[in-house]
């Protein structure tokens, strides 16, 4: 039997000329800190520079070695026609991959 473990992972979508989204990054949660891929300048300044959490008053950056609580916020930071976070998913990942 494999063994597999859950993996929470957030997709960001970004509008192309036409209508089409293209993934842009994708953050995954990895030894409880999120951990994100893909277009380069983008997750260096998530890196860097964190994003807003504006569900607290007043306003905190968070940032990926927050882990889970940064997955969290991205879908409400980027909620733009422009780039878009879908909410935070659990999939299961067998162990060794």
């Amino acid at each position: 039997m494999v063994k597999s473990t859950p993996m929470a992972r957030v997709e960001i979508y970004r509008l192309k000329k036409g209508g089409l989204q293209d993934i842009y990054a994708i953050c995954t949660l990895v030894d409880e800190k999120a951990v994100c891929e893909g277009n380069k300048r983008f997750v260096n300044r998530l890196n860097t520079q964190g994003i807003l959490d504006r569900s607290v008053r007043p306003a905190q950056k968070v940032f990926p070695n927050e882990g889970r609580r940064f997955l969290e916020v991205l879908k409400d930071h980027f909620n733009s026609g422009y780039l878009v976070a879908s909410e935070v998913e659990n999939t299961w990942v067998a162990e060794g991959s």
